[in-house]
């Protein structure tokens, strides 16, 4: 007992939180049902993109937990992106249709580690929203007066009065109505 080997250690504290958030969110390539994110990375090892419609995102990331795209953070928010990466697509692939002119929310969370040791940066962090495209306006005056001329076995020419849309699509059946 006048002889014993003796030491001390400071327990770990888990992963350490990211410092710096991401920054600079850029909307591109919006259309009517998908947009790519794009962004400059904080100091995290990776990110977690969170999404709501119509208004912005309350929902946080809790420590000790990890996410998966797709998964629901609270009544109306999900996950939309996790990884390293500073962009992605967000479209319709797993989150359910986008539709056109409504606008999405988004809030980008850094974080470190995995499982019970990840630890999210979770303020500040970087939100930002972005309406898909609208649908053109519908035609309201449709085309009138078809005629036909030039008959012959093979062709013919068709013709009509515009009406105020600014294209057409002409549909056609042999031997019956078109339905």
């Amino acid at each position: 007992t006048s002889s014993f080997l003796s030491g001390s250690q400071i327990a770990s504290s888990g992963t350490p939180e990211p410092t710096i958030a991401s920054s600079n969110l850029v909307f591109s390539n919006v259309q009517t049902n998908r947009m790519t994110l794009t962004w400059t990375n904080g100091n995290g090892a990776n990110r977690v993109v969170v999404f709501r419609v119509g208004s912005a995102v309350t929902a946080v990331p809790t420590d000790g937990v990890s996410y998966t795209q797709f998964q629901n953070l609270a009544a109306g928010q999900s996950v939309a992106y996790v990884g390293s990466g500073n962009s992605f697509v967000f479209d319709n692939t797993g989150t359910g249709p986008l539709s056109p002119g409504t606008t999405y929310h988004f809030a980008i969370y850094e974080f470190n580690g995995t499982g019970s040791v990840t630890n999210y940066l979770v303020s500040p962090n970087l939100a930002g929203s972005q309406a898909t495209q609208s649908l053109a306006a519908e035609p309201t005056v449709a085309t009138s007066n078809l005629t036909f001329t030039n008959v012959l076995t093979d062709e013919m020419t068709l013709n009509w009065t515009n009406g105020n849309g600014t294209n057409r699509l002409i549909i056609f059946r042999q031997g019956a109505a078109v339905t």
